[in-house]
């Protein structure tokens, strides 16, 4: 027989078992994170023991109406949360950094199949001093993963989880720096010249590699670059072109590889003045666009991207690495990515005395110590110089 319960804890049954009423009362504690619906029953001949039961299960449903959720696997969870909470927060290309960091730091290890619930700072931070200890792991991205996990952590709270989160008060041991030698490599001005001196000027690709000696723009700055950015000689950096992703709950994704995006920092936007050289390729360049569009059959509008295929599509992302490492193996150098073209800018505009301020907005760093880092490694360079001509001298 049904009892109405008074105090909206559920339903309350009883039967005769006996000759004696043996009570069961039902629960709905909420929603599992697949969205199913959690009930519980608990049964006893007293009727005063099933309802404190009833109330103990219901309190400790959390607030986001979900249960049973630290029961999951951190691995498995994180997942969950990166697809179905986090896409909806953050840039597509960081749901991506963020599933590297899953993939590869995270699930390979032990402690990715623990339950999220059994958590706690010991067994956390014994994890991080074991990613810390492996010689191929740097220690950036053993404290990017820490910030990830307790990112996660964070939204557990939310779930009513932890009353705290145990990543607060995790450490990143310290661990021994390699220097990275190879961090700036930069290409000489007479090993700039050459490149530029080989470059086919009617190739869009090698067009672009061209401008950006003169300019030393980041590859998703200089792929969106349209004809309304340039004007009078200058160039505005006002927008870039990057991969963007679209995620579904189970981590299915659509990719968009030309997806027009804001500058990650105010600094990044900036207007560079073009040596005559640069700006005379980019006159012409302009001619033919609108020649190709015309042979297209499509109107011509300042919208267009300046470097483009002869489709009017813009360049491939790893095209422009691709061909100058090419080049730099057909006429005899060391093989640099499209990046050292940036850095080598920087390097000329060091080398012809132009103070650290301006560099630092010509290359539209955010903070000035980055470009400090290669003024430093200029610096060092010119030192060596120096020492090779006092050896020629004495010898």
């Amino acid at each position: 027989m049904k009892q109405k319960n008074p105090n909206g804890l559920g339903s309350l049954t009883y039967r005769l078992v006996n000759g004696k009423k043996y009570w069961t009362g039902r629960v709905t504690l909420g929603q599992d994170l697949d969205g199913k619906l959690v009930r519980k029953s608990f049964s006893s001949y007293k009727k005063s023991a099933v309802i404190e039961e009833m109330q103990k299960a219901l309190a400790q449903t959390n607030i986001a109406g979900f249960t049973t959720s630290g029961d999951r696997r951190l691995g498995e969870f994180m997942c969950y949360w990166l697809y179905n909470v986090k896409t909806k927060e953050i840039k597509s290309t960081t749901v991506v950094r963020y599933e590297s960091t899953i993939k590869w730091h995270i699930m390979p290890y032990p402690f990715s199949k623990i339950k999220v619930k059994d958590i706690t700072i010991l067994n956390l931070q014994n994890f991080i001093n074991l990613l810390a200890d492996d010689e191929n792991t740097s220690i950036n991205t053993v404290k990017n993963t820490l910030i990830l996990i307790k990112n996660f952590l964070d939204y557990t709270i939310v779930l009513g989880i932890f009353p705290n989160n145990p990543a607060d008060y995790v450490k990143v041991p310290k661990k021994e720096k390699v220097e990275n030698t190879g961090k700036y490599r930069i290409f000489s001005a007479d090993e700039q010249k050459l490149i530029i001196n080989n470059l086919d000027l009617e190739d869009p690709v090698e067009q672009m590699l061209y401008i950006d000696f003169f300019t030393g723009l980041r590859r998703n700055e200089i792929r969106g670059l349209r004809w309304k950015n340039y004007s009078d000689g200058t160039l505005t950096i006002a927008q870039q072109l990057v991969r963007s992703y679209k995620f579904e709950k189970d981590g299915s994704r659509t990719i968009n590889k030309n997806s027009t995006q804001d500058l990650k920092t105010e600094s990044s936007f900036r207007t560079i003045v073009l040596p005559k050289m640069a700006d005379n390729l980019l006159q012409k360049m302009k001619i033919n666009s609108y020649e190709k569009h015309l042979r297209l059959g499509t109107p011509f509008t300042d919208d267009a991207f300046i470097f483009s295929d002869e489709y009017l599509k813009p360049i491939e992302e790893k095209r422009a690495n691709r061909r100058i490492q090419a080049i730099c193996r057909k006429i005899g150098i060391e093989p640099r990515p499209l990046h050292s073209i940036r850095h080598s800018y920087a390097t000329r505009l060091f080398e012809a005395d132009v103070d650290i301020k301006t560099v630092q907005k010509l290359m539209g760093h955010f903070d000035y110590r980055t470009t400090l880092n290669i003024y430093v490694h200029v610096m060092d360079e010119e030192k060596e110089k120096a020492a090779a001509v006092l050896d020629a001298m004495y010898n």
